[in-house]
């Protein structure tokens, strides 16, 4: 079987450690799907395209590893484009595939017809058309180095007749195709934090979707400086909401208890975090922040010191540094702060829940005086519109209810004015006697 230009494609996924795709298979799709049917690829179909892309940047942002998504020519691709913003603005590695027309049918005003690379130059760090199969092996080599070295998305637009033709040589230099390696700061930069650090008096240390897999070290850094963990909303699941040290979100979301102690501190560090709403934090700038990409230092809220470098191998390096706290008096201002939060959020719970239920008991309830209505009270009389029948089941509270739904309930010993209102199915229906003590 002839090797296409669609085989080189999958070849390189599947080395690269792609297990899925997902998209919606279309005519100018078929000799990609043609291509994954014959590796271990499974190809994920959807309902839409722009799940497709969600799907593709939900994996990329679990896993770090690259997502990929495909859509057909037209419709099928113009559709990616809303849920691949997802991963544009998340950061998340993912490579779109777009089929279209085949070549010798662009500029005619075609069916379908799309510019592609026009459509996607927004939300897609690199589009490009493949347009012989000469040039595939080195621009998909170039749009998953992308994808991956700049974390975002990287688009390809390949024609049916590129995708379908005779490939000419195969992706080379694959073991550069992978996320990148996590790097520690500088140590002139982590003199310069451990010195800040010491001087201050009340640290607050905010995480963020960069701390991932460095929960053990923000514990430690937390113990040593005294110093409340809180998280934005990537963050959140970094380590279990009830341990002592994780406070809380800030934010429309957040609470009041990690905005004060934003506030209040005399120096934040921001671990990993580009959080963009700056109302929420400080503008003294008492600041310090560290993140991988330069281009995030120092842009949400006035900072004293930025600092490139990954937050595990940087944080482990700062411990050695920084001279332990001993005053745990802010930490455990934080932590009331947080309890008394946390104690009126419960209280409004359980108030919000019993009025939804008085609610829904009042809404479920027919009037006592319709015809199709029976009632059951505190004692242990069942009342139809014919008169009253004893019943066996322990009423708990009164109400009113449907008589199809008492049917279905009918107490054993029902007697025989009840019994003749009921259907034939009603009487040899028999529910536990909990379900006939709700009544």
């Amino acid at each position: 079987m002839t090797h296409m230009v669609a085989d080189v494609l999958v070849d390189v996924l599947e080395e690269i450690g792609v297990r899925q795709i997902f998209g919606l298979i279309g005519d100018s799709l078929n000799p990609l799907g043609d291509a994954v049917r014959r590796s271990r690829i499974e190809w994920i179909g959807v309902r839409h395209e722009e799940g497709a892309a969600l799907a593709a940047a939900g994996q990329a942002k679990l896993t770090g590893r690259l997502g990929v998504c495909a859509g057909t020519t037209g419709p099928g691709s113009t559709h990616l484009v809303a849920g691949l913003y997802e991963a544009a603005r998340d950061h998340a590695p993912v490579l779109a595939l777009s089929g279209d027309m085949a070549t010798k049918l662009r500029g005619i005003d075609y069916f379908q017809t799309t510019e592609p690379d026009l459509l996607f130059r927004d939300v897609a760090l690199y589009t490009e058309t493949i347009t012989s199969a000469a040039q595939a092996p080195s621009v998909i080599h170039q749009a998953i180095s992308a994808a991956y070295g700049r974390r975002g998305v990287a688009h390809l637009t390949v024609p049916l007749d590129v995708f379908g033709a005779k490939a000419e040589g195969h992706v080379t230099s694959v073991t550069m195709l992978k996320p990148r390696d996590e790097f520690a700061a500088s140590a002139e930069d982590i003199a310069a934090m451990a010195r800040m650090i010491d001087a201050a008096g009340n640290v607050v240390i905010m995480c963020g979707n960069g701390c991932h897999g460095a929960a053990d070290e923000l514990r430690a850094l937390s113990d040593r400086l005294k110093a409340p963990l809180i998280h934005s909303f990537k963050g959140k699941d970094i380590m279990p909401y009830d341990d002592p040290r994780w406070m809380g979100g800030i934010g429309m979301i957040g609470t009041k208890a990690d905005y004060n102690a934003i506030m209040r501190c005399d120096l934040l560090v921001m671990l990993g975090t580009d959080y963009p709403f700056s109302e929420f934090l400080p503008q003294k700038g008492a600041v310090i922040q560290i993140d991988e990409r330069a281009e995030a230092l120092g842009r949400r809220t006035p900072t004293a010191l930025g600092v490139t470098g990954s937050v595990k191998p940087t944080v482990k390096l700062l411990l050695d540094e920084v001279t332990a706290k001993s005053d745990s008096s802010f930490f455990e201002h934080v932590t009331r702060e947080r309890h008394e939060w946390n104690a009126m959020l419960d209280k409004q719970a359980i108030s919000n829940a019993a009025a939804t239920a008085s609610t829904r008991r009042r809404w479920h309830a027919p009037s006592a005086t319709s015809p199709n209505a029976m009632r059951c009270s505190s004692s242990t009389r069942v009342s139809t519109p014919s008169g009253p029948a004893t019943g066996s089941g322990r009423a708990v509270h009164s109400g009113s209810w449907p008589r199809s739904t008492i049917a279905r309930s009918e107490p054993r010993s029902a007697g025989p004015t009840a019994s003749r209102r009921l259907t034939g199915r009603a009487r040899s229906s028999r529910l536990p006697a909990m379900a006939v003590s709700t009544c």
